[in-house]
């Protein structure tokens, strides 16, 4: 094989390999609630109104929002498929209703665990984990991808 040809297979082995890398740790996002919440199921669009602060209600039942912490790839993903922004827009977003004093972002928890205890703690707590790691201890409304 010639030096031209050679190049070209590892650069075909190499797009491949990110690839498929790219499609395994994409995890699909649970919406997640408390056992004893009556909510069963919401919409994406109910998800992004309490998350961006426009809303506190699902079908008439209170919600508290719960975050996770920011720049993480499950974060980065929530906001991009559910929210329609980057970290930074949610960030300029919050800031702005921070300053003018017409809103409170939501609690921010640094990982799956600690969302999936608050949920358990809380019957209005509403967030988002890995779906890779529902249990039976909380109730999932929504999942996305």
């Amino acid at each position: 094989m010639n030096n031209l040809t050679q190049r070209f297979c590892m650069t075909l082995v190499l797009f491949f390999t990110t690839f498929i890398l790219a499609s395994v740790t994409h995890a699909e996002i649970a919406i997640i609630v408390n056992k004893a919440s009556p909510l069963t199921a919401a919409q994406a669009s109910d998800i992004q109104r309490v998350y961006l602060g426009k809303t506190q209600k699902i079908d008439g039942t209170a919600v508290t929002p719960i975050n996770q912490t920011k720049n993480t790839s499950l974060s980065d993903t929530f906001n991009k498929v559910v929210l329609n922004k980057s970290g930074n827009q949610v960030k300029a977003y919050w800031s702005k209703l921070i300053f003018t004093g017409k809103g409170t972002p939501p609690q921010e928890l640094n990982n799956d665990v600690e969302v999936i205890n608050a949920v358990r703690g809380d019957v209005n707590a509403i967030g988002y984990i890995d779906a890779n790691l529902v249990d039976d201890t909380i109730n999932v409304i929504l999942t996305l991808e």
